[in-house]
């Protein structure tokens, strides 16, 4: 059985590494990538951010959808002017509290029910435990990371907050996290996203060394 929990994690490994060594040579250089990401970004910069951002913010959607990284270069960008810092902020949080929206109604509705039988049951009662707790401040913590509010947003249908307050919470708590999260980005983006871009398939080994390690030490906890 330890040696069936090993397995897939390896494997995995061995596919990527592979991967790596196949198509690294066909990958553009760091710098023409960063080009081509800024040609992008100056052609369709605010559709990328605002639907990078709504399914960011959807229940479920958002889990696979890298939002947050298409917001982060958005602001990054804009110190180079290729969009307006402003408005990079203001699509950004217009995106995610649509997405906020619907996971509210999602869980007012009723329709939260199909996503607790395929796994998310735990994380949206604990999301009920803490907004029955402490709503307002939950909200506003927890609207630190999309992820997390998409719980707390479903959550908040499902408990019956009244839309007026849910909405207004959700827009006052994510334009604080959306100023916070892109000022950083605009400030020390460009040479991370440098970084990011150089080191990209290092970086990415390391995500995939952490993940397996998470799977191993929590399958042995459950034995």
């Amino acid at each position: 059985m330890r040696f069936r929990s090993l397995l897939n994690p390896f494997l995995f490994l061995v596919i990527y590494i592979g991967f790596i060594i196949f198509f690294k040579s066909k990958f553009p250089d760091s710098q023409s990538f960063i080009d081509i990401v800024k040609n992008l970004y100056s052609t369709h910069g605010y559709v990328l951010i605002f639907f990078g951002a709504l399914f960011e913010g959807l229940f479920f959607i958002g889990f696979y959808v890298p939002g947050s990284a298409i917001l982060i270069l958005g602001a990054a960008f804009s110190r180079m002017g290729i969009v307006s810092y402003p408005l990079v902020l203001l699509i950004g949080t217009l995106g995610l509290v649509l997405g906020y929206v619907a996971n509210y109604l999602l869980g007012r509705y009723g329709w939260y029910k199909v996503l607790s039988g395929v796994g998310f049951k735990k994380g949206i009662e604990s999301a009920k435990h803490k907004l029955v707790q402490h709503q307002a401040k939950t909200i506003f913590l927890g609207y630190f990371f999309p992820n997390s509010a998409s719980f707390l947003s479903l959550a908040a249908g499902v408990l019956h907050v009244p839309f007026r307050r849910f909405l207004l919470l959700s827009i006052l708590a994510q334009s604080i996290w959306s100023f916070i999260w892109g000022t950083i980005a605009y400030w020390f983006g460009i040479p991370f996203v440098e970084f990011a871009f150089k080191y990209f398939f290092i970086i990415l080994l390391f995500i995939l060394g952490i993940w397996i390690a998470k799977r191993l030490i929590k399958r042995k906890n459950q034995v």
